[in-house]
């Protein structure tokens, strides 16, 4: 039997990039060609290079083993304006192999109404 393989993961509208503080909605795809069928997925969440990793949403593919191809989507949590975070999807099949995508972006810009782009000048001429 083979390990699962995760497809392709886009995030939202396939921008790449988030409100501050809200959740954007991450797809992806995943196979199991090796028929143990999936079983269990898990998105992990970090700031962009560092470490570790982060579980941010799980779930299962129900008690069926024979699925093999699906689409799956669930919420991807961000937060810091100026931020961008890196995210990958674990899979398990219910032969136990196991499988994880490389790591994928999602920024988060900057708002440009923060207080910190207010400029006070404090001597005009």
């Amino acid at each position: 039997l083979t390990s699962p393989v995760v497809g392709d993961i886009t995030f939202g509208d396939g921008a790449a990039t988030a409100v501050p503080g809200q959740d954007v909605p991450i797809t992806w795809t995943a196979s199991d060609t090796g028929f143990g069928g999936l079983s269990h997925w898990t998105v992990r969440q970090r700031v962009d290079g560092a470490t570790p990793w982060s579980d941010v949403g799980s779930g299962t593919y129900g008690l069926d083993p024979r699925v093999f191809d699906t689409t799956e989507t669930t919420d991807f949590p961000t937060a810091a304006e100026g931020t961008t975070y890196e995210a990958c999807v674990s899979l398990l099949d219910w032969a136990g192999n196991a499988a994880t995508s490389g790591a994928y972006d999602v920024s988060v810009p900057y708002d440009d109404g923060n207080a910190v782009f207010q400029y006070a000048a404090t001597d005009w001429s």
